[in-house]
């Protein structure tokens, strides 16, 4: 993967293997193969081409939205009151009261866990990872709670690892666990392992955490081939400061990265609300994962990808801002992180990269605003049936790249990829803002079925790809703010014309606002 699961995946940019909530590795030898080598120089494709030289044709906003995710999304939240309380503070007097977090789970596996809640107040220090084996049910699920900003569990008393090992104890594991709900905790300075893991388990909550400065993943969500996660909802953490095993002074050691949140053979998985930024590694990874929400994210200033969608399929990327400011810590090779990026890396098994929805983003700062990159999959015999994208749908997104970065020579609209990976079948851009200060705006490979509807482009593209295209200044307050809403497209600015009917019902305008 563009950086990897949990602790790790081996990929194309450099991850490493996955690390389980125990610290062993949780990707089975028999899922892997090595890794590819890393991401090969996009080439451009001729103008003419059987990508670009169709005529368009409409895409009504039911084909659109059959491109989204299909596998339910988690609908459980957990917020059931609890039956119990349970308290970990310092001090503890017995009773309900417990000294460190492990005893107070250990009382729970005695009581019985279902509808008790664990409350942690203050930060407590253990030297090892505290491991959740219990489950709660439906209706009264076990939740582990922060008492107030700054409670939680802080990891600089573990013993140290190795730098390239993935060995290391978790700030917390949640194993073999169903009904769970981890919520606003914080969990921080973990030099040995990962952040919040939830392994092999279903009905999963993580909630309003803070995690930073960790050594692998902040929070991950790591399956198995044999045993998958199931319905999982991150929403409204925090995290920073991850795959520390990565920072600078560290990188000349050779060793590889992890990405800061990560769905990693998951199914039902829905990441929202959340900050992610500026991290070692990439931002949000939905990796051999099905039914992958990513949606009204904040991702800024993370290394080499910010959202990364690696063999994933029926997947929505909605509503997120994602950029990167110039921040050099957090580039690669001097250049931006890429956007979204779509991806085929090797593993032993493929999930075909298609049902992909990408809508009412605001994508700035980037070298590449959304790719394409298949790396090796068309090298493997069993991976054939799965190589190339499938009915993406790309709508009213806004890809803004600003003057500062007028030299990148990268495209903003990439499909890359040696001439016979790039296998793009139904592909539709439709009523989105394309601007950039140059003329690189599109690089995409061959294939059948990519369409242009009614999309608006600072400079017209290197082919006519668009028989309604709008070609003009998007007239945004600021093409390189902060703020998502000074990408809105402004009074006069030949974007604001009437949208195709392609697109999403009831939206007036190109672009994501």
């Amino acid at each position: 993967m563009a950086g990897c699961a949990a602790g790790e995946e081996d990929g194309a940019h450099g991850s490493a293997p996955a690390q389980t909530a125990s610290g062993s590795s949780g990707v089975p030898e028999a899922e892997r193969s090595p890794t590819p080598p890393d991401k090969p120089a996009p080439s451009s494709s001729e103008p003419g081409s059987s990508a670009t030289s169709r005529a368009p044709q409409e895409t009504t906003a039911d084909e659109i939205g059959a491109a989204s995710a299909r596998v339910p999304a988690p609908a459980w939240q957990g917020n059931a009151a609890p039956v119990e309380v349970l308290l970990v503070r310092a001090g503890a007097r017995g009773g309900n009261e417990f000294a460190t977090l492990d005893a107070a789970l250990e009382a729970a596996r005695r009581r019985g866990p279902a509808g008790l809640l664990i409350r942690v107040q203050g930060m407590h220090t253990p030297t090892k990872e505290s491991a959740v084996n219990l489950s709660g049910t439906r209706g009264r699920p076990l939740i582990i709670e922060g008492a107030g900003p700054g409670s939680g569990i802080d990891m600089s008393k573990a013993p140290a690892v190795p730098l390239k090992s993935f060995q290391g104890p978790n700030c917390l594991a949640v194993n073999h666990a169903e009904y769970v709900v981890v919520r606003d905790l914080t969990c921080r300075n973990n030099r040995s392992g990962a952040g919040i893991t939830v392994y092999a388990s279903a009905h999963v909550r993580i909630s309003n955490t803070k995690v930073s400065h960790v050594k692998n993943a902040g929070i991950n969500s790591l399956g198995t081939a044999k045993r998958r996660n199931r319905q999982i909802l991150l929403d409204g953490n925090e995290v920073t400061g991850t795959s520390t095993r990565h920072s600078p002074a560290l990188r000349p050691r050779g060793a590889d990265w992890s990405p800061a949140v990560v769905a990693h053979n998951t199914d039902g998985v829905t990441i929202t609300g959340n900050e992610v930024y500026e991290n070692f590694g990439e931002g949000i990874d939905c990796l051999l994962s099905t039914g992958c929400t990513v949606s009204r994210n904040t991702v800024r200033d993370n290394w080499s990808v910010n959202v990364y969608v690696d063999n994933a399929s029926h997947v929505s990327i909605d509503r997120n801002f994602i950029t990167s400011t110039g921040k050099g810590t957090f580039e690669r090779n001097s250049r931006p992180a890429a956007g979204i990026q779509l991806a085929q890396e090797r593993y032993r098994g493929f999930v075909p990269l298609k049902n992909v929805s990408i809508t009412h983003n605001v994508v700035s700062g980037s070298a590449a605003a959304l790719s394409y990159y298949p790396y090796e999959c068309d090298t493997r015999d069993d991976a054939a049936e799965a190589c190339g994208m499938r009915d993406v749908a790309v709508a009213h997104n806004t890809f803004a790249r600003p003057a500062r970065l007028a030299k990148v020579s990268e495209a903003l609209v990439v499909g890359g990829g040696t001439p016979d990976e790039r296998t793009v079948d139904n592909l539709s851009l439709v009523n989105n803002v394309f601007a950039a200060p140059s003329h690189g705006l599109l690089e995409i490979g061959s294939g059948s079925g990519v369409r242009f509807d009614t999309n608006c482009w600072s400079n017209r593209p290197p082919q006519q790809v668009d028989a309604r295209a709008t070609v003009g200044d998007p007239r945004f307050r600021d093409a390189d703010s902060q703020d998502p809403k000074d990408y809105q497209v402004g009074s006069g600015s030949p974007c604001t014309r009437t949208p195709s009917k392609a697109g999403r019902p009831g939206v007036k305008t190109l672009g994501a606002l």
